[in-house]
């Protein structure tokens, strides 16, 4: 058994949920944060059989992808002053940790 720990984009989430209910993919969700954006995610933690993992891997590529997003930054100029400049950054996607489980209990 594993348990799958994936970070979402909260953008992106709504599709998940959706797609793991349909599936029969049991998980539990938590709300997160990024560290760099401070934009919305969703963690799921989905226990999982072994034979399970490639699906749930898949539902995740087809439903987490990647896009382009403009925002602003912040630089601090050689006076002091704050000007604020937009890039572009990639979000969206998974992150994606599978651990091995030696023991499950559901009580």
């Amino acid at each position: 058994m594993k348990l799958i720990i994936a970070v979402v984009n909260q953008e992106d989430s709504k599709k998940v949920h959706k797609v793991f209910v349909e599936n029969r993919i049991f998980s539990t969700k938590l709300s997160s944060s990024g560290n760099f954006l401070s934009s919305g995610q969703v963690t799921y933690m989905i226990g999982a059989e072994d034979k399970r993992i490639d699906e749930i891997l898949d539902v995740l590529r087809n439903t987490c992808k990647k896009r382009i997003k403009i925002v602003p930054s912040t630089i601090l100029s050689e006076f002091h002053l704050q000007n604020t400049v937009p890039i572009e950054v990639e979000v969206g996607g998974a992150t994606i940790f599978i651990l091995e489980v030696s023991q499950f209990f559901k009580i």
